[in-house]
């Protein structure tokens, strides 16, 4: 019987922490470039870009991996805007469920 290959856990490159913020956090934001309103889970930093410092996340709206700046990030995200991502959600899992 062969012999089961031992896998790599990948860590992305970059800091486990930046500016307050670890990787795996939730978070409230704004996406770069179209500023559109996303919440999802940071998965690695980014210390100099263009812009200035950002985030690479897991939008959960798209469920594709995002771009942030850290100025954009929202530390107290309002009701509105709770609801607005979750109404998203559940758009996105109807139009998922009628496609089929």
């Amino acid at each position: 019987m062969a012999r089961k290959k031992s896998l790599k856990k990948y860590k992305p490159p970059g800091p486990d922490e930046f500016r307050g913020y670890k990787r795996g956090q939730e978070v409230y934001c704004y996406r770069f470039p179209d500023k559109l309103l996303s919440h999802g889970v940071i998965h690695s930093f980014h210390e100099e870009t263009s812009e200035g410092a950002g985030i690479t996340f897991i939008c959960s709206v798209t469920s594709s991996y995002r771009m942030a700046l850290m100025e954009d990030i929202i530390d107290n995200p309002t009701k509105q805007q709770k609801s607005k991502i979750s109404n998203a959600v559940i758009r996105k899992i109807r139009t998922l469920k009628t496609k089929k």
